[in-house]
């Protein structure tokens, strides 16, 4: 038996700690941790976290990179729509049509806005 359990991310948001989210983000025994992470540092616009975000937004795992365009999105700044931009036209020119869709429909229409 473990010792240790995956991260608590909801432990994490509600103390701010941006430096375990972005350590949860590279969890890689579930990606469902490293989903929520990335919408927890979303929720917290932390800016720190666009290059880790960047970087997950170009994962296998369609739910954490839909994920992480979603907190850049959230996040806001110049450099985070940038790398949303780059993100579509890398999806755009693969073989995930579907995906791109789906996340550019995310951005454009958010849950609760």
């Amino acid at each position: 038996m473990p010792l240790f359990g995956p991260p608590k991310i909801d432990r994490m948001l509600s103390k701010k700690d941006v430096r375990g989210l972005l350590k949860a983000m590279d969890y890689q025994k579930d990606a469902a941790v490293r989903e929520r992470a990335a919408v927890a540092l979303g929720e917290l616009q932390a800016v720190e976290a666009l290059p880790r975000l960047n970087t997950a937004a170009a994962e296998d795992v369609f739910k954490v990179a839909r994920a992480a365009v979603e907190a850049l999105g959230t996040i806001g700044t110049d450099a985070a729509v940038e790398a949303v931009q780059r993100c579509l036209v890398q999806l755009a020119a693969s073989t995930h049509q579907k995906q791109v869709l789906q996340v550019s429909a995310a951005i454009t229409h958010p849950q609760g806005r």
